[in-house]
């Protein structure tokens, strides 16, 4: 992952590995990004602060269930009464 002024004239490289995506930086400097299916908090030194599953991070026979959740499989059928 590279930070980078608005007009590109300055990079920064804050992580080592790829298979970032989709990130949102905070005005604190913080980051969160999409990191395949999982979610990682990074500090604007590119260190990993939390990693958090997604919906989709665990598939029960191919659909997202969401674990103590509502959500349980793709036809949107609730796991509760």
């Amino acid at each position: 992952m590279w930070l980078s002024t608005s007009d590109g004239s300055r990079q920064l490289r804050v992580t080592e590995s790829g298979g970032y995506s989709d990130v949102s930086q905070a005005d604190d400097g913080t980051m969160v990004a999409l990191n395949g299916v999982r979610l990682h908090r990074l500090t604007p030194q590119g260190r990993v602060l939390a990693d958090f599953d997604t919906p989709v991070s665990d598939l029960v026979g191919g659909n997202p269930h969401v674990s103590g959740g509502d959500i349980t499989r793709a036809t949107g059928a609730s796991s509760r009464s």
